[in-house]
């Protein structure tokens, strides 16, 4: 379980930091830039300028820019169908005045993470087992920890985000 929890954490700390790297490169060139709307269910929105060639991806990066969004919180939909983040936007049709829907989801708790990477490898059953191992692992190890070790795991990711590739 030591094992399984320390990989577990580097896994979902990097995932993190891989989430934050991606977000800083954007993908698309200024030479064929469409303007798409995007509104929420209550009514507010916005206007987005970005390319045809762009991933779904960079589109949800500039929702989150211009709506407060987070990125992993965000579903958009056109005409009722919901977008992938690995394809373009010309893949789906999307062109110069499309209109999207954005949809606020419930980000998965880290339980629910955790048993579905497991699902990748395990039955189900094995899978709730471990995740059930995991978590009360998990569990006792946080609660051992005192303000100061989370402050200095904080500040060592921190630092990290800033170090210079």
């Amino acid at each position: 379980c030591n094992f399984l929890f320390s990989f577990c954490t580097s896994v979902f700390l990097f995932g993190l930091y891989l989430v934050h790297e991606f977000q800083k490169f954007p993908r698309e060139s200024t030479e064929d830039t469409m303007k798409v709307t995007v509104k929420q269910l209550q009514g507010t929105g916005c206007d987005i300028e970005i390319s045809e060639q762009a991933l779904v991806q960079d589109l949800k990066v500039k929702i989150a820019e211009s709506m407060n969004v987070p990125v992993t919180h965000q579903k958009v939909l056109r005409m009722g169908v919901a977008l992938v983040n690995n394809r373009t936007l010309k893949s789906y049709d999307i062109k110069d005045g499309t209109k999207l829907m954005l949809l606020m989801k419930k980000p998965d708790t880290l339980e629910e993470a955790i048993h579905r990477s497991f699902l990748k490898f395990y039955t189900t059953e094995q899978a709730d087992r471990l995740t059930k191992a995991f978590m009360e692992d998990f569990s006792k190890r946080m609660s051992q920890l005192s303000l100061d070790d989370i402050e200095q795991m904080a500040s060592m990711y921190l630092q990290q985000q800033k170090a210079p590739q």
